[in-house]
């Protein structure tokens, strides 16, 4: 069974594949380095709510 933090990162994963981003994008977005931005995505870090803003980021809305 996936944990919190994966099935977040799937669905983050999911999103920036329809957008046609990768997650340095959305690191930039949110203001965090690639290096978090991996560690979420890989869900060994979770992401918090101020950073989980993914739909304005994600579509380039700042």
């Amino acid at each position: 069974m996936l944990d919190v933090n994966m099935i977040i990162a799937n669905n983050i994963q999911a999103e920036l594949k329809k957008e046609n981003k990768k997650h340095v994008d959305l690191a930039e977005g949110i203001g965090v380095s690639k290096q978090t931005m991996s560690k979420i995505m890989n869900g060994a870090r979770a992401i918090n709510a101020i950073e989980l803003h993914i739909d304005k980021n994600i579509k380039g809305h700042r």
